[in-house]
């Protein structure tokens, strides 16, 4: 807007601050969003072990219903035949009886089911079993499914040397 005073013209600015302000919201809002698309699963996970480490005293979050699946070897560990590991699953529902868990060597498509805690590939409920792998890179994918049908799983490649 153009103001005439004193026979000079001169631009009214007014509205600058209001401008600038809201294109700062506009950063945050964005820097926000980007920051809750990388780390939003990590925040996730930490919200629920809190939750599940209340036990049954936590609120029912169905967020959280899922189970979690952790692989007992990491990705990127170099290991030695006979190849043996352990998956470990935790449920706001327990343990016992309520999950299945399905593992898948490299581009399988036919599954292992273990249906009894301990769970572990290539076999397990009770001691685990172990198994000669091929040396070179191999990936073992673990997934957890509870009584409600939620699924949670891990993925892990490591190296048989």
């Amino acid at each position: 807007m153009i103001v005439i005073r004193k026979g000079r013209f001169r631009l009214w600015e007014g509205g600058q601050g209001l401008v600038e302000y809201a294109l700062i919201l506009v950063l945050v809002a964005v820097a926000a969003i980007v920051i809750l698309a990388v780390l939003g699963r990590q925040i996730q996970n930490v919200f629920c072990d809190a939750l599940l480490s209340l036990g049954r005293n936590a609120p029912q979050v169905a967020l959280c219903d899922a189970p979690r699946v952790t692989c007992g070897v990491s990705s990127g560990a170099v290991i030695h035949n006979p190849v043996s590991m352990e998956i470990f699953v935790t449920d706001d529902d327990g343990l016992e009886g309520n999950i299945t868990v399905e593992t898948y060597l490299d581009a399988e498509t036919t599954p292992r089911i273990e249906y009894h805690y301990k769970y572990c590939f290539p076999t397990g409920d009770g001691p685990c079993g172990s198994m000669n792998l091929s040396h070179g890179s191999h990936t073992i994918r673990a997934i957890a499914r509870d009584r409600e049908g939620n699924t949670g799983e891990c993925t892990t490649t490591f190296t048989v040397n």
